[in-house]
């Protein structure tokens, strides 16, 4: 009888506020870093960045460590309480077993948040293969996107080039050739021209270098080189487009 009152009456003055003090001290530490140093931000499926949320990471932490850790404590404690500590009441042993159960779960979180910061730190977290997969697909998406609408106007103008030509080839009048296609020309032309323009905000969003800026426009010369020799051979004709 003396054992068992002096083993209880041991863990409810020294080891319980022990526990507690512990078990405090780690729900703020977890709190605070999960807040602080868990990545929330991201891509959507559009590509766009959406920015971290902070206060929803305070919000989710709280609900973690404040709520869900305890509940779950107490559920592992029933359990935990059936075999260390024989000889108290279950009821006596239920506490201990709930503490003993939070102080280890918030341990291991702990843990795990001290390797984040120090990956976070080291520039290893979030995980870059990660980010520079998505970004790396976000350039190809801009990239892919401009050169699709510059070949469609281009394609467009290249028509109205060769519906001019043929006309002339066959000798018909240039004024009327002229009047023809050449409000159509231009405006593909001016098209053209807007949207290389544009693409150097569009691909400082996506995040290219200028070499991979300067690399799309090398590679969409031989896309307008066709209209250059066709514009030439309409102005050998008489035809001047401007």
């Amino acid at each position: 009888m003396t054992e068992t009152t002096t083993t209880e009456n041991q863990f409810s003055i020294k080891t319980r506020n022990k526990y507690l003090f512990l078990i405090a001290s780690l729900t703020v530490f977890n709190i605070i870093s999960f807040t602080v140093f868990i990545k929330t931000g991201g891509y959507d499926i559009h590509g766009n960045y959406l920015v971290k949320d902070t206060i929803g990471n305070l919000k989710t932490a709280l609900i973690c460590f404040l709520f869900s850790l305890p509940i779950l404590s107490l559920l592992i404690g029933l359990l935990v309480a059936i075999f260390p500590y024989r000889q108290l009441e279950y009821s006596k042993k239920y506490f201990r077993s709930f503490l003993l159960t939070l102080r280890f779960i918030n341990i291991l979180f702990a843990i795990g948040l001290i390797l984040i910061i120090i990956m976070t730190l080291l520039g290893w977290y979030p995980p870059k293969t990660a980010d520079n997969s998505i970004e790396s697909s976000t350039k190809e998406q801009a990239i892919t996107t401009f050169k699709t609408e510059m070949k469609s106007l281009s394609d467009s103008a290249n028509f109205y080039f060769d519906i001019a030509i043929t006309e002339i080839e066959q000798g018909n009048d240039k004024n009327k050739v002229s009047d023809l296609v050449t409000p159509k020309i231009l405006f593909f032309q001016n098209e053209l021209d807007r949207k290389s323009r544009a693409f150097y905000q569009i691909a400082t969003d996506a995040g290219l270098s200028k070499d991979e800026y300067e690399k799309v426009f090398e590679d969409l010369k031989l896309l307008f080189q066709p209209i250059a020799d066709k514009n030439e051979k309409l102005k050998a004709n008489g035809i001047d487009i401007k």
